[in-house]
């Protein structure tokens, strides 16, 4: 429908444009939990890796009850931080998974000279 220079499009008619309907909210009895995963020393490149690998085991959960990670780098005090939102479980699942990997990615992270800490 538009109404005067705008135009105001049912959810309904939304949904069978795009192909589908948005993901249900949470339902009575299901929580829904909010993280935040501060690692320090972790350089660009660490930071990259374990982007890439934290949204790849993201992308193979429930489609129904996604889960949405932001991952922000600071390169001045070499630390990234990882905000994990959705479903108690499948977090779960991701913090299992930084906590096994976390040691080797950082491990590779050349020390920082004396004169830059």
């Amino acid at each position: 429908m538009r109404i005067g220079k705008q135009y105001r499009i049912a959810r309904a008619d939304l949904d069978a444009l795009t192909g589908g309907p948005r993901p249900a909210p949470p339902s009575a009895g299901q929580a829904e939990v909010s993280s935040i995963v501060q690692v320090d020393g972790a350089d660009r490149a660490a930071a990259d890796r374990l982007g890439t690998l934290v949204q790849a085991g993201v992308n193979t959960g429930d489609p129904g009850r996604p889960l949405r990670i932001q991952v922000v780098h600071d390169e001045e005090r070499n630390r990234m931080k990882i905000v994990i939102l959705g479903g108690a479980a499948a977090t779960a699942d991701v913090l299992h998974l930084l906590d096994s990997v976390l040691p080797g990615v950082l491990a590779d992270v050349p020390a920082r000279e004396a004169g830059d800490a």
